[in-house]
């Protein structure tokens, strides 16, 4: 097996090792020694620092080799779905080894451009839904978040960082400026109910999500709860990002195209020209949202 890339750490290797103990073919595990190895030289770190930047940057590198003819459509799914399986199984690690707070699957959401009629088949059933949200209809802080994952398509590190004044309203039009990556996210009538009825209980604070003792919400916080809330529900052990993905996959059901769901769940970034003037009635995003015919009653409603 080749050497490991200059930037792959101790600790990553050390995952690394315990990642490939279930592959019993020795070819099996080069490959995907090989594509870990060649997304770490492109980024320039390693794995475990990973941002959502880098992941984006690699994949609009691998579709120009895809438009020039240097790899196969197929070779670029192949990488995705073996760099999604490392850092899904590092997610699952956190208890054992010292993982960021910071380090997500960025890659998984990219699956969707591919064999997009069986992506949505695999996004999990409706009912499941349902039962999370039932499981938590008495923490409303919950609820939220999970209406904000599933409805809007917000990532674990988009919550940790929302604060009160990141929500505007415009024209009765409720609106969500990401302002670190000065994006502007439309939020859902249904979603604004909710939220609306969030506000109406939260105490003050800084942030718009925050813990028991007043600090803001990490990404660890957020796996537990999805833990704790999935198996009080009695369904699979569905992670933040499923519940995302799923939401990508519920906007190609109902008919969306592939820029207007990249842009709906920021794969690609979208710079908002207007972002100073805040006239966001002509964004993208509200068209994409409104395909989606479901919304999500508030709690005690189900």
């Amino acid at each position: 097996m080749r050497q490991p890339s200059e930037y792959m750490s101790v600790t990553t290797i050390m995952l690394w090792e315990k990642f490939i103990q279930h592959f019993r073919n020795s070819k099996t595990r080069e490959t995907y020694f090989g594509d870990i190895n060649e997304f770490m030289e492109m980024a320039q770190k390693d794995f475990l620092s990973i941002q959502s930047l880098d992941v984006r940057r690699y994949y609009q590198e691998m579709k120009k080799r895809v438009e020039h003819q240097e790899i196969r459509s197929k070779t670029l799914e192949k990488k995705l779905k073996e760099l999604h399986a490392f850092a899904d199984f590092i997610l699952k690690q956190k208890s054992e080894y010292e993982i960021p707070s910071s380090f997500q699957d960025y890659f998984y959401s990219y699956l969707i451009y591919f064999d997009k009629e069986d992506h949505v088949k695999e996004v999990f059933p409706i009912e499941d839904l349902d039962k999370m949200l039932k499981a938590a209809e008495e923490e409303y802080m919950t609820y939220a978040i999970l209406v904000l994952f599933y409805r809007v398509g917000l990532l674990s590190t988009d919550i940790c960082t929302l604060k009160q004044h990141d929500f505007i309203e415009k024209e009765g039009q409720l609106y969500l400026i990401l302002r670190e990556k000065k994006e502007v996210v439309y939020i859902p009538k249904d979603v604004a109910e909710i939220l609306k009825r969030y506000e109406a209980i939260r105490e003050e604070n800084e942030y718009y999500f925050f813990n028991g003792r007043g600090n803001p919400l990490n990404t660890m916080y957020l796996h537990r709860m999805m833990r704790r809330i999935t198996k009080k529900a009695g369904v699979p052990d569905y992670s933040a990002m499923d519940l995302r993905s799923a939401y990508a996959g519920t906007l190609y059901a109902y008919g969306a195209k592939d820029d207007q769901v990249a842009d709906q769940i920021r794969i690609t970034q979208m710079h908002i020209k207007r972002y100073a003037n805040e006239d966001f009635q002509d964004d993208i995003k509200q068209s994409a949202a409104n395909l989606i015919k479901m919304i999500v009653l508030p709690p005690g409603e189900q």
